[in-house]
């Protein structure tokens, strides 16, 4: 397991435009390392012989899609701040 350092946390912290002070940086190491403990243990698990194709929800099991009538247009706009022709009218978010 790759041990993380201070300057690792650091970079990662520059990355992501944060800033912590020595003292988190030191917290953060140790939930790094158990983090990558963890994916260590995930990565040396012993899987021959599983069936990695096995599905938790059997497919038969699964409902058929169906369509179903919606909710009339004026009682889903009734508590709309805004609406405007039959649609919800937001404010412009993307120039």
């Amino acid at each position: 397991m790759k041990t993380v350092t201070s300057e690792d946390i650091k970079h990662l912290a520059s990355l992501s435009a944060l800033d912590f002070d020595e003292e988190k940086i030191e917290e953060f190491k140790g939930e790094f390392e158990s983090i990558l403990g963890f994916v260590d243990q995930i990565a040396n698990a012993k899987i021959e012989g599983v069936d990695t194709f096995n599905r938790s929800v059997p497919v038969a099991q699964l409902r058929e899609d169906e369509a179903k009538e919606s909710a009339p247009v004026e009682v889903l706009l009734k508590n709309a701040p805004k609406q405007r022709k039959g649609y919800f009218n937001v404010p412009k978010v993307v120039d």
